[in-house]
């Protein structure tokens, strides 16, 4: 299923950030296809994407007094990121849109 404007970045010329999407328990969606999308009206622009991600997380865990740990596995969710780089010469709003790779 596609998806589009997720967040909204902002991203001045020459510069990066790793941003992503993220989707509670049980959040496993496959893989997904992430680009970011320069909102209409915004000058010229070539954003470039590396350094894609599939981050593992809990929001439950355990730890006992004979300190063993581990987590809930029913409170899975995972983050799916980039590294989003501005190559144009002018900064630029953009949000995040895909969808998953069937």
């Amino acid at each position: 299923m596609a998806w589009k404007d997720v967040g909204l970045y902002y991203l001045a010329p020459g510069q990066s950030a790793r941003v992503g999407v993220f989707w509670p328990a049980p959040g496993d969606k496959g893989p997904q296809f992430i680009m970011p999308h320069a909102k209409k009206g915004q000058p010229p622009t070539d954003l470039d994407v590396t350094e894609y991600s599939k981050v593992l997380e809990y929001s439950i865990a355990w730890i006992r007094s004979d300190e063993t740990y581990g987590w809930d596995y029913n409170s899975v969710s995972y983050s799916y990121d980039l590294v989003v780089r501005n190559r144009g010469i002018y900064g630029v709003l953009f949000s995040l849109q895909g969808g998953g790779v069937q």
